[in-house]
């Protein structure tokens, strides 16, 4: 058995499309040994498999050395979520192997909370921008044990869902706009976009986590299409 494995994480879920190798032993301890950007204008399906394998490359690695893929599932392109999702799919065909599906809003969450070890918010919004005054929220909170708990996606033209800004945190995209945040006293602001790397780092403590492990399985897995928009 081997002492480690090599995950590979692709996120597609916004016009710019990222792909990253972690080594992880045990299925605990992770390693980020790539981290590289496709596109950044969502040209997705040209760039993946020639970006890929100039990854691999790098790393003296193949296809066959990868143990598990991950990817979003959502929210965020609907297109981007199909064709990341799909491509990992015929991946796994060469070598079986997991596919993992988790929230991108959860691992943009887990990636702050890492950043933030000594926070005292207790309820975290990550953002993503769906139209230009239209956006989803995904609605987490915090235990006293460093958990988070998704409470909710839901769909918003404004802020006036915030109840209690003293205690909130805004996880935002690189299309937020913040001028009608400027008011707000929030616990902290910060923009996180999504990223393939948060997947890999974040999964196993990912409670939105699904795992398909045969080719019966793959083919009914799907993202989840809430809020969705076509980049």
């Amino acid at each position: 058995m081997k002492p480690f494995e090599h995950w590979l994480s692709l996120d597609l879920s916004s016009s710019k499309g990222t792909l990253a190798i972690h080594q992880v032993t045990k299925g605990t301890k992770s390693i980020l040994l790539s981290s590289h950007t496709l596109t950044e204008n969502g040209n997705h399906s040209e760039r993946f498999i020639p970006q890929l394998e100039k990854c691999l490359n790098a790393l003296s690695l193949s296809v066959s050395d990868l143990d598990r893929y991950i990817t979003s599932s959502g929210p965020g392109s609907f297109t981007g979520l199909r064709i990341a999702l799909a491509s990992l799919k015929a991946l796994a065909y060469v070598k079986t192997a997991p596919i993992d599906i988790l929230s991108g809003s959860e691992s943009r969450g887990l990636a702050w909370l890492n950043k933030n070890p000594d926070t005292q918010t207790k309820e975290l919004f990550v953002i993503t921008s769906i139209t230009a005054d239209r956006f989803v929220a995904g609605k987490f909170i915090r235990d006293a044990s460093d958990q988070l708990h998704f409470v909710e996606d839901s769909n918003h033209t404004d802020w006036t869902f915030i109840s209690h800004p003293q205690k909130t945190t805004l996880i935002l995209d690189e299309k937020t706009n913040e001028i009608a945040l400027a008011n707000l006293q929030l616990e902290a602001i910060e923009k996180l976009p999504a990223h393939a790397d948060q997947l890999g780092a974040s999964l196993t403590r990912a409670k939105t986590r699904k795992t398909f492990q045969t080719i019966s399985e793959w083919v009914n897995a799907t993202p989840n299409y809430f809020g969705s928009t076509r980049f």
